[in-house]
């Protein structure tokens, strides 16, 4: 069996566990989940609707691979991933293809383990979102570049190839899907000063092809409706995003979201880099391979640090440059025959185990604290797992150690996606979503009156909007505005369903509007903003004995609310 092969059916299994039943995470799924069935309903396949309204946040490719999906496999959870893990897959192939083209075979199959079983990278090659597309078209773009670049004379359909996928990508994710290519290529061939490669690739005709893909569709979405679509998808997102948003985050936002998104490979990054920047001025035969992982994991993260608007999951297409660079790293240790004279792999190595084993426990713990009645006692066994950490390490099992870790990575998000995950989501919101649809008539209204409740993803299990009943923004006066939205909802007129967290209803439904309401279903969930809720205060009350973390600070009782028409006229 190829190794290709072997990556296909490996991630296939890993991606796809549990696919089509697991819980939306990601929130932004409910635009690509019905966007794309609403092209079906319409047969319109030029503008995206989401709930009967425009939508022209995102160009349209990726709303097409999800409407050929739904063609495939139904119109289901698993079809509107399906994309995603495909990508996905194909990522990490060519991972592995750049991997062996810069250094060698065990290098891209060990860059592939690493890119696959990244958090980041195994969460968004499970749910719907354009951004693992434009993961993929980078890392192909990348590929082709390095095809052509070995003979420029004669890797001119290569360089064409090159830029159909940035038109690809652009037609993705806007304008960031040339971007980003172009500027690992340019940092490459800068640093480099392979010049004649400019030459080569012809620019000029290059970004002909671009428009000659992208521009089409744009151009017919501006025929049919105007600078309302021009202003949006041209300045809002493109130059607002890039240079004249108004986020407040800092020019290091993306340095917490390494280390949390990367993990446990991000431990590895800082000795990563230095060795990369080691070897390319000590290796004289790679030391163009070197240059261009470091063009790639920097230029892109150097542009979206500078990018006005920040995102955690921009960091995602820098996920193949990562697992290049940390595989390379590990490799060289291993030939130089220094694993375990390193004192800086030993103590990174040690604290990855910790963490892993601290994580697992976390989980562990938890399926014991709040759902031991449906946990059967050989689920434990999972505990064992971080031993394919240790055991190498403590047997000084140099190729043993190489790979140990994508391999306990690999089975941990087999455990989360098959067991855990589907155990952690409680299912709360379905169920409201089922009373509330047995009961819907047109005109009624659906909110959710609680921050830590998600808007987005009732709005998903519902198929309707709902109204967002609470404040986000912190202020003096937001609780104020909170209980003000909150009762002219309620009194809005018509039937009103309100899900809202027990301690907002006890707190801000005035006792006048109580008596006129009717609990329809009360059930224990995580609450969404995790985040929010461990502040100061919670933390001495859990050191106190007086709150449980997990059920009392993390979790919270909802509320299904229905309103009685003629009490509340």
């Amino acid at each position: 069996m190829s190794v290709k092969i072997l990556l296909f059916v490996i991630c296939a299994i890993i991606f796809t566990y549990n696919l089509g039943s697991a819980l939306p995470i990601i929130e932004s799924e409910k635009f690509y989940f019905q966007s794309a069935k609403e092209m079906f309903a319409r047969h319109d396949w030029i503008t995206p609707y989401y709930q009967g309204q425009f939508r022209f946040q995102k160009p349209i490719l990726f709303y097409w691979f999800v409407s050929l999906s739904y063609m495939a496999f139904g119109i289901n959870n698993f079809a509107v991933r399906f994309p995603s893990v495909l990508f996905g897959i194909l990522t990490v192939i060519f991972t592995f293809n750049i991997g062996r083209r810069l250094f060698d075979r065990k290098t891209g199959l060990l860059a592939a383990g690493i890119t696959a079983t990244c958090a980041i990278f195994f969460m968004y090659a499970r749910y719907a979102s354009p951004d693992m597309a434009l993961t993929f078209f980078v890392v192909y773009a990348v590929y082709l570049f390095l095809k052509g670049a070995k003979d420029p004379e004669k890797g001119k359909g290569f360089f064409t190839a090159f830029f159909v996928v940035l038109g690809l990508a652009t037609m993705t994710k806007g304008c960031v899907g040339f971007l980003l290519p172009l500027i690992v290529v340019l940092s490459f061939i800068v640093s480099s000063k392979k010049w004649k490669l400019l030459k080569a690739m012809n620019i000029p005709s290059g970004l002909l092809i671009i428009l000659a893909i992208a521009l089409p569709w744009s151009v017919a979405m501006y025929m049919l409706h105007g600078d309302r679509y021009l202003n949006n998808i041209l300045i809002g997102e493109a130059v607002k995003k890039i240079f004249f948003g108004h986020d407040s985050e800092s020019i290091f936002f993306y340095i917490p979201v390494l280390i949390s998104w990367f993990l446990p490979y991000a431990l590895f990054l800082p000795a990563a880099l230095a060795d990369s920047f080691k070897s390319k001025k000590t290796y004289s035969l790679e030391r163009d391979s070197y240059k261009l992982i470091l063009s790639y994991f920097l230029g892109i993260f150097v542009f979206f640090s500078l990018a006005s608007v920040k995102e955690y999951y921009n960091m995602l297409p820098l996920v193949p440059a990562l697992g290049l660079m940390t595989a390379r790293y590990f490799i060289n240790l291993e030939e130089r025959k220094t694993q375990f004279k390193s004192a800086g792999f030993n103590i990174v190595y040690v604290l990855v185990a910790i963490v892993y084993t601290a994580g697992l426990t976390g989980v562990l713990y938890t399926m014991h604290h709040i759902y031991s009645s449906r946990v059967a006692g050989y689920e434990y066994l999972i505990g064992l797992a971080p031993l394919i950490i240790i055991l190498p390490y403590i047997g000084r099992k140099n190729k043993a150690v190489l790979f140990a870790i994508p391999v306990a990575m690999a089975v941990l998000m087999l455990f989360l996606a098959g067991r855990a995950i589907p155990l952690f989501n409680d299912r709360a919101l379905p169920a409201f979503a089922d009373q509330i649809r047995q009961n819907l008539k047109p005109g009624d209204k659906v909110g959710v009156g609680s921050v830590d409740i998600s808007q987005q993803r009732l709005g998903i299990f519902l198929d309707m909007p709902v109204e967002e009943v609470n404040v986000k923004q912190k202020s003096p006066d937001a609780l104020l505005q909170h209980k003000d939205k909150i009762v002219n909802f309620l009194t809005s007129g018509g039937k009103v369903y309100l899900v809202i967290a027990e301690d907002d209803y006890m707190a801000l439904v005035p006792d006048e509007i109580k008596s006129k309401l009717t609990i329809m279903d009360e059930r224990q969930m995580w609450k969404t903003r995790l985040k929010r809720s461990i502040n100061k205060v919670a933390i001495l009350e859990v050191l106190r004995g007086k709150k449980d973390l997990l059920k009392d600070v993390l979790r919270h009782k909802a509320l299904l609310l229905i309103n009685n028409i003629e009490e509340t006229k």
